[in-house]
């Protein structure tokens, strides 16, 4: 067994079918507070903006729910807090009584939307939270940038603050982004270890938007 082998198995463990379902009812029981607010606004409000977080939100829940157990995940602590809270952060916003919802706001939002749902085609089955290699997917959005969902979720997750505006949002939207940055860097600290996907960085330059960052 080589090195780089060793070190890679030190750095991940095998994920236990129990501990998963578990973690998929938790998410799935959090999830119903967001689920009932959120339609409760889109029933009495007709707010498009709550609909299409709504909808955004749940495409998540649906990934998570069809997706294969990955063999290995990380198995460092800060990689799995910051997966969980960064997950859950986004689910915390809620609509406000009067949303300002401006034509380009809502463009960027369903946009974000757009960017999310092709990026989780791409990944298919192979979605996850917390950092694995799941295989260096290549095709689609990601020939242009390392992380189209991310790329997805400040798109239509900011729109959305900047459309129901709040302090409450707004402190949810920064923890949120200052979480997901921390994600990006820690998968990446993970899929190093592959020389595929260290070619595929080589390659790929762009982690959100091209010429941004």
């Amino acid at each position: 067994m080589s090195e780089n082998t060793k070190t890679q198995d030190e750095n991940q463990y095998k994920v236990s079918p129990a501990w998963e379902l578990l973690c998929t009812f938790s998410l799935f029981a959090f999830y119903g507070f967001f689920v009932m607010a959120f339609s409760y606004k889109v029933y009495n409000d007709q707010s498009i903006s709550a609909l299409l977080y709504l909808i955004y939100e749940l495409m998540f829940l649906f990934m998570v729910v069809i997706r294969n157990l990955p063999k290995r995940v990380s198995a460092s602590y800060y990689d799995w807090v910051i997966a969980i809270v960064g997950t859950v952060l986004p689910v915390l916003m809620r609509p406000t009584d009067i949303p300002n919802e401006h034509m380009l706001l809502l463009g960027m939002q369903f946009a974000g939307c757009v960017i999310t749902f092709i990026g989780l085609m791409t990944l298919s089955r192979s979605f996850g939270l917390v950092p694995a290699n799941r295989g260096v997917r290549t095709s689609g959005l990601y020939q242009y940038i390392r992380h189209p969902l991310y790329s997805g979720y400040f798109l239509s997750i900011g729109s959305f603050m900047l459309q129901n505006f709040s302090l409450w949002n707004l402190a949810i939207f920064l923890g949120f982004a200052a979480f997901e940055i921390a994600r990006i860097f820690a998968e990446e600290k993970l899929l190093m270890q592959d020389p595929k996907y260290q070619a595929y960085a080589e390659k790929t330059k762009w982690r959100l938007y091209p010429y941004v960052w």
